[in-house]
């Protein structure tokens, strides 16, 4: 029996290990293709965050900065391994941030909701009319149009409505220093 469990924590840990290792050789792959800014959930705080490609073309997010107190952790975070988390969801269910958690594990329990924050600013997921702190994920169609734009190095905030609503979008900039919060988990 305690072998087993040794086996098990053995291989737990290499995989640990493996994922952190692609994580770093993918953060040195990816090309930031857009920076912009959007409120946290709570509305307490302003969130700068990017968007990027790998070299296989894939998407990719992080955060950037916190204008609040909140720690959190400026990885890169495979858009595909965000929008499956949300598909485990059944159909016609109602989403929160609490779907993205797994992603997340030891890196920041602040993450989930800030992810959730871009999402929802980008159009990904939009509140839900009926049910209070809850989510409706868009139609697929929607949605791949939406991760284009982004891929691209537009955006939700690009359109009129989000400029009215006052949301900066910056673009192949790095955040200024005084933006940038010291509470990075990175």
């Amino acid at each position: 029996m305690q072998t087993a469990r040794k086996l098990k924590v053995a291989k737990t840990t290499l995989k640990a290990q493996e994922a952190a290792g692609e994580n770093k050789k993918v953060e040195s792959e990816i090309r930031t293709v857009r920076t912009a800014q959007c409120p946290s959930l709570s509305g307490n705080s302003t969130l700068g965050y990017a968007t990027g490609l790998d070299s296989a073309g894939q998407l990719h997010l992080r955060v950037l900065t916190n204008s609040k107190a909140g720690a959190f952790c400026q990885d890169w975070i495979d858009l595909g391994a965000v929008i499956a988390a949300l598909e485990k969801a059944p159909k016609g269910e109602t989403v929160t941030s609490e779907q993205l958690a797994s992603l997340y594990r030891r890196r920041g329990s602040n993450m989930p909701g800030f992810i959730f924050s871009v999402l929802l600013q980008e159009g990904v997921v939009r509140r839900s009319a009926t049910e209070e702190r809850r989510y409706e994920r868009v139609e697929p169609q929607e949605r791949d149009a939406i991760l284009k734009a982004l891929a691209e190095g537009k955006g939700a905030v690009d359109s009129k409505a989000r400029k009215a609503k006052g949301t900066k979008v910056i673009t192949d900039e790095k955040p200024s220093a005084s933006t940038k919060n010291k509470k990075s988990l990175s």
